[in-house]
């Protein structure tokens, strides 16, 4: 009787691969925990959650592939909602006065690359929806924070808010029925 090999044989670049990310994974998790305990040793701001941030932002962005939404607007949102977070941490803990104005202007880069690659290929994008309706979301709720008095209001909210809303009703406009289709397939209605 002779036995049939179903599954491929792993290909050498793939244990190449997983070797490289294992490697680097000790390495982060080593310079997390030197950085950590240095900053409790030395005392002072906690520059070190902003250390840890930017090495969870290289693994997840660089090293690591994410298992959903593997795609340009899904890694591209990934990205830049990473980076909002660490401008906020740096904000926070090291120097703080700046990020009300900033992070708005990285959402709208965000909201612009976004909105470019959704509309410039429609019928392949189309699956991609949610990406641009969850973060045309978020830029609404952060003109409404800053309309209420929670956020400081400057022009790059109202720039993100308008671009947030233009992009949403866009979407939707262009979608239409399409629409409904794909929040089905997503969300099982």
């Amino acid at each position: 009787m002779e036995v049939k090999i179903t599954y491929p044989a792993i290909r050498r670049r793939v244990l190449t691969e997983q070797r490289i990310r294992c490697f680097f994974f000790w390495v982060f998790l080593t310079a997390a925990a030197a950085c950590g305990i240095v900053n409790l040793c030395v005392g002072g701001k906690a520059w070190s959650l902003v250390v840890v941030w930017s090495l969870w932002l290289v693994w997840s962005c660089l090293i690591s592939r994410p298992l959903v939404e593997n795609h340009w607007m899904g890694r591209t949102t990934h990205l830049l909602l990473n980076v909002c977070v660490l401008l906020v941490l740096i904000d926070v803990l090291l120097a703080p006065g700046w990020s009300g104005f900033v992070v708005p202007i990285v959402g709208f880069g965000l909201l612009t690359a976004l909105g470019a690659l959704f509309f410039s290929n429609l019928p392949r994008r189309r699956q991609n929806v949610l990406v641009l309706f969850w973060v045309s979301l978020a830029g609404i709720a952060a003109f409404l924070c800053a309309a209420f008095g929670w956020l400081a209001m400057s022009w790059p909210v109202i720039v993100l808010g308008s671009l947030s809303l233009a992009l949403l009703i866009a979407g939707t406009a262009v979608l239409r029925r399409q629409l409904l289709v794909e929040l089905q397939k997503r969300f099982h209605l």
